[in-house]
């Protein structure tokens, strides 16, 4: 197999179940050091051990993409553990099932917080600490729900066409910096 990857440290969000375990499984297999970052340790911890019996590196890192402090925490956590940060996929994601009309402030805010502030928080640290360093890569999940209605999830939507925006302004930006 080949190991592309091999000495790469990348940082997965919502790395603990469903896309994000998966991706994180990849990113092993293809040489990767794996830094899982979610807000509950169980789900991070039996993927970090799936990565680890599969003969792969991973570390746990608890925080929540919508708290300013927990990420700039978990970033120097991960460059203290493993001294290098080239890799970010921004997987992180909630949807808030609700009729337009029914749509909760708080509801919105949460789904909002974490499927796009979250993204642009992770990325804008990270990018801080990249950008002397030789630069790297970010990839942003985002969905096809971006182009428009697929049922009552509203926040959803908005949330994951601002992640597209925001990926789109971010690869122009940071380009100049070796971060694609």
């Amino acid at each position: 197999m080949m190991r592309e990857l091999e000495g790469k440290v990348a940082l997965v969000t919502g790395g603990g179940r469903g896309i994000g375990a998966g991706i994180a499984g990849g990113l092993a297999q293809a040489g990767a050091t794996v830094a899982l970052m979610g807000r509950t340790r169980a789900p991070l911890d039996e993927t970090a051990a799936h990565i680890q019996a599969g003969g792969g590196r991973a570390s746990v890192h608890i925080g929540s993409v919508s708290n300013p402090d927990e990420v700039e925490r978990v970033l120097d956590d991960v460059l203290a553990a493993h001294g290098r940060l080239e890799i970010i996929v921004n997987n992180a994601g909630i949807v808030d099932e609700a009729d337009f009309l029914d749509i909760s402030l708080e509801g919105w805010n949460k789904t909002i917080g974490t499927d796009l502030t979250g993204a642009f928080l992770v990325t804008q640290r990270a990018a801080r600490r990249m950008r002397g360093t030789g630069g790297g890569s970010v990839v942003n999940i985002a969905s096809i729900d971006a182009n428009g209605y697929d049922g009552p999830q509203g926040s959803y939507v908005a949330a994951k066409a601002g992640l597209v925006g925001l990926t789109k302004n971010a690869a122009v930006e940071l380009a100049q910096h070796g971060i694609r």
